[in-house]
């Protein structure tokens, strides 16, 4: 387990009829080793939504404040952001650096 977020209202409408009646639909999103992210339900702990992320290296993943996006950052500087209303968890966009010191760069020049 590489992180983990409680009090995550999950948007998804193909997410099983259970987690939505338990805790005001409140699950806990859980980053796991290879780049998976899992969604349990807070009441019952039952599995209520899974994917993948594109990149197996995610180090971390945060949520804006309406749980409609989802943002990865991997070890090796890409990012991801997931949509997670409709049916499925799906891929917005993306960016890819091609070092962590190129990120660094970028922000030297923008600052």
């Amino acid at each position: 387990m590489k992180s983990i977020h409680s009090d995550v209202r999950l948007r998804l409408s193909n997410v099983p009829s259970f987690s939505k009646k338990t805790a005001q639909g409140l699950t806990t999103a859980i980053l796991h080793e290879g780049g998976w992210v899992s969604f349990w339900t807070q009441e019952t702990w039952q599995l209520a939504y899974s994917f993948r992320l594109n990149a197996p290296d995610s180090k971390c993943i945060i949520f804006e404040s309406s749980f409609r996006y989802l943002a990865s950052l991997s070890a090796r500087g890409s990012v991801e952001v997931w949509r997670l209303k409709g049916l499925d968890a799906k891929l917005d966009w993306s960016l890819e650096f091609k070092s962590v010191s190129r990120i660094e760069a970028n922000a030297a020049l923008e600052n």
